[in-house]
């Protein structure tokens, strides 16, 4: 790692003055164009500012926490992937709290503040969908100084609060271009599979949104099928699979958007149990939402919309945002990679 030190050696600036170009401050002057050559030595040598030591210097902590949903997934790891590139490029430490309650949420604040956390990132507890009217969640964030902390929360609506900005990755585009798909291949009806919409969560009601408003907006035949499952994406009953087959009398054929490979791989065992496989990519096209490891190995393979690049994307953007809040660390942030994209295979 470039240190000061170099530089100094590099330019023939002693250290004191070399820190001081590197890091001005109206009462410490140096000479523009000693301040020239130094910059330009550090770009060749590639030096990098140590953003953490700068905020320990103000006597502030250089430690972000983070709180991802307690789940062993593709998606989840892709997070940690973006988030660490980010905080590592920028020599920042991070911890990650793992948990689904408010209760986890509630350890994680107070870690934070014990810890003196200069930053957090932050997915929503799932308590939040099962129980709405709940409001801890809220009054915890509220609570905290404005001063103390910049909060990124996670692929969750806005809440208005001056000291937290959301970021998500675009749901309603992962269930647009699956209607568009099927509509590209000429279903005679658009079915969306989903769970119960009175819970469903942020990220999956914006993937209805964009299926049914683009399935209405071509003037496509459309049906909702509810798919009871309970938490954890398995089934109570098969009764959505007769509701199926009830449609194939009436269409040729029809293409089902289900918003997790989860339960599009569920589904599959469903029609299986019942020698109904034979269907899949025929009258009955399936795609997914995810474009986990699993989809791949099905038979046949399953066509999904990939979250795994907007997932690492949202790590990076995430991080990169918050130390460009706190450091001015200067990080370029692409929206656009927040984008899924459909991975084409043999069910639609």
């Amino acid at each position: 790692m470039v240190t000061l030190k170099d530089i100094a050696q590099k330019t023939g600036f002693s250290l004191s003055v070399v820190s001081r170009a590197m890091n001005p401050a109206p009462d410490q002057k140096v000479a523009e164009r000693s301040r020239e050559i130094i910059l330009a030595a550090a770009a060749d040598l590639g030096y990098r500012p140590n953003q953490a030591a700068r905020l320990l210097a103000k006597g502030r902590s250089a430690s972000i926490g983070c709180f991802l949903p307690a789940m062993v997934g593709e998606l989840v790891g892709k997070i940690v992937e973006g988030l660490s590139k980010a905080a590592n490029q920028n020599g920042f430490a991070y911890q990650i709290y793992f948990g689904n309650s408010l209760e986890d949420y509630r350890h994680f604040i107070d870690h934070c503040r014990h810890t003196a956390s200069t930053g957090m990132i932050s997915y929503l507890p799932w308590d939040i969908y099962v129980d709405k009217e709940n409001d801890s969640f809220y009054r915890m964030l509220a609570s905290l100084p404005v001063n103390s902390s910049e909060i990124i929360l996670l692929n969750c609506p806005d809440l208005n609060l001056p000291h937290v900005q959301t970021i998500c990755i675009d749901n309603y585009h992962a269930g647009k271009i699956a209607a568009e798909h099927l509509i590209k291949r000429q279903c005679s009806c658009c079915v969306l599979l989903a769970g119960n919409f009175a819970i469903e969560t942020y990220q999956l009601s914006l993937r209805s949104n964009g299926f049914i408003e683009t399935v209405t907006a071509h003037g496509c035949k459309y049906e909702q099928v509810l798919l009871n499952n309970k938490r954890g994406y398995q089934p109570n009953d098969d009764a959505h699979i007769d509701k199926l087959l009830d449609l194939l009398k009436k269409y040729s054929d029809i293409g089902v958007f289900l918003q997790t490979d989860y339960t599009a791989c569920v589904f599959y065992s469903q029609l299986q149990q019942r020698n109904l496989q034979h269907l899949i990519g025929k009258e009955i096209k399936v795609i997914g939402c995810d474009n986990i490891f699993a989809g791949a190995l099905l038979t046949p393979s399953l066509t999904t919309v990939s979250l795994l690049e907007p997932f690492a994307a949202l790590g990076e953007v995430s991080m990169a945002t918050l130390l460009n809040k706190l450091v001015k660390a200067d990080m370029t942030v692409d929206w656009n990679r927040l984008k899924p994209q459909l991975v084409i295979r043999e069910s639609a």
